[in-house]
């Protein structure tokens, strides 16, 4: 059984490779089994680093949110809340 594997963006300069056949999968060794580990290598920094990034965004949305909520309790009773910029340009 062969795979095609096609790699993307930051992976294919980091393998320095874009496309390769890799045959007999379900019996890897040699230069096609460290290929396979560096792509899982490289598959499993990449999950780390969106993972971070994941949590750093929903650390400030948490913040964002906790935010809005604050400034709606300060708010005066029938006051409305707007965005401190014009969301279209009125001039016209």
């Amino acid at each position: 059984m062969s795979v095609h594997v096609k790699l993307f963006a930051g992976l294919r300069e980091r393998a320095g490779w874009s496309e390769r056949e890799v045959d007999r999968v379900d019996r890897v060794g040699g230069e096609q089994q460290a290929d396979l580990e560096g792509l899982v290598a490289i598959q499993a920094e990449a999950e780390a680093t969106y993972r971070s990034k994941i949590k750093e965004l929903e650390a400030s949305l948490q913040e964002t949110q906790g935010k809005i909520t604050e400034m709606q309790a300060k708010k005066e009773k029938g006051q409305r809340m707007s965005p401190p910029y014009p969301l279209c340009d009125m001039s016209n």
